[in-house]
């Protein structure tokens, strides 16, 4: 049987994906986010995997209760637990890990991510065991509240493997942890089932129940966690503007001039307020916004005024207002930015 929590927040990962759509490519932040994107994408699909495994085997068995994404705090102390199963012998709480690379564990249990040939990549990787012993902490502080005094109910530290292709290398069975892979998931429940029941009451089963009661809803501040304002997620052509009097590009952030930058081969319009400021516009949307904004111009000047002015040219390719030189033969106009952009010539 498996029990549901409450969830009051949208989905984190719905949640990334609608401001990657609004957040420009050119951002700060983008490849943080998009790289922790990945991440919790690749760990959801992970525990997804497990919980379906879990349903399949033992959704209908009323000696498994499970619950999933189960979230605790505990005097200070949080814990936001993958899956945690009660059987009659006991809880054991199963820490889901999606990892890609072969995984070998030394003697001094050290997780280490290695190749297919066994060659250490030298990446740091956290020892999940411990990372589940906070949880299971947690889960005890709780417990003993719940029941008035020290629980004696057996609480089993689990690692599931969730990719079928990672290879565990120098694990040795323990009696203060189990590493699995996922096909090793539903032997490992059986074998549980098969112990005696421990002699508490509450049991797991009925304790089980009352840890839904502790849970915290995730409440998640995307914006507040990247730093991020309104404002960064403007569309593009309304994060600059086109200033007719000064003929020049303004950032509609802090209405500062915008400057022109190149970097390697990609022009792009910067605040002049940067580092305060980091609004950041690729110039071929600042060539649209000029042109749109001049062309707006000049449909609403009045016809008298538009027989004593010049009509005002913009750069194609930056937006910059065009300037006039003169040769021997001829006026022409030209970008004024033609060391940056690409050299533009209108006669």
């Amino acid at each position: 049987m498996i029990l549901e929590v409450p969830e009051f927040e949208p989905n984190i990962l719905e949640q990334m994906q609608g401001i990657l759509k609004k957040l420009p490519d050119t951002h700060p932040k983008y490849k943080r986010i998009e790289s922790d994107m990945r991440k919790l994408a690749s760990g959801n699909a992970g525990e997804n995997n497990i919980a379906y495994h879990i349903k399949f085997w033992f959704g209908n068995n009323h000696n498994v209760i499970g619950v999933h994404n189960l979230t605790l705090e505990q005097d200070g102390r949080k814990a936001q637990i993958d899956y945690i199963l009660a059987v009659p012998a006991g809880f054991l709480v199963i820490e889901s890990k999606s990892i890609t690379q072969h995984i070998r564990i030394d003697n001094l249990g050290n997780w280490v991510k290695t190749d297919a040939k066994g060659t250490a990549q030298n990446k740091g990787m956290y020892n999940p065991v411990e990372q589940n012993r906070r949880h299971i902490a947690v889960l005890k502080d709780l417990s003993n509240k719940i029941c008035n005094s020290e629980t004696t109910i057996p609480f089993g530290n689990v690692i599931v493997l969730s990719n079928p292709d990672t290879i565990i290398e120098g694990y040795k069975p323990s009696k203060q942890y189990s590493v699995l892979k996922i096909d090793q998931l539903r032997n490992f429940i059986e074998r549980c089932l098969q112990r005696p029941a421990v002699p508490s009451q509450p049991g797991p089963l009925e304790l089980i129940q009352q840890f839904t009661q502790y849970h915290i809803p995730s409440q998640c501040n995307l914006m507040e966690r990247y730093g991020l304002d309104y404002r960064d997620l403007l569309p593009l052509n309304e994060r600059v503007s086109f200033d007719i009097e000064s003929k020049s590009i303004k950032c509609t952030f802090c209405d500062a001039r915008m400057i022109l930058k190149k970097r390697k081969d990609n022009l792009f319009w910067g605040c002049s307020n940067y580092p305060s400021c980091k609004n950041i516009v690729p110039a071929q949307i600042v060539a649209l916004v000029s042109k749109d904004r001049i062309n707006k111009h000049e449909k609403d000047k009045s016809f008298l005024s538009s027989l004593f002015s010049n009509p005002i040219r913009t750069c194609p390719v930056c937006g910059s207002s065009l300037i006039i030189k003169e040769n021997r033969k001829e006026k022409y106009h030209s970008c004024p930015n033609a060391t940056l952009c690409k050299y533009y010539r209108e006669k």
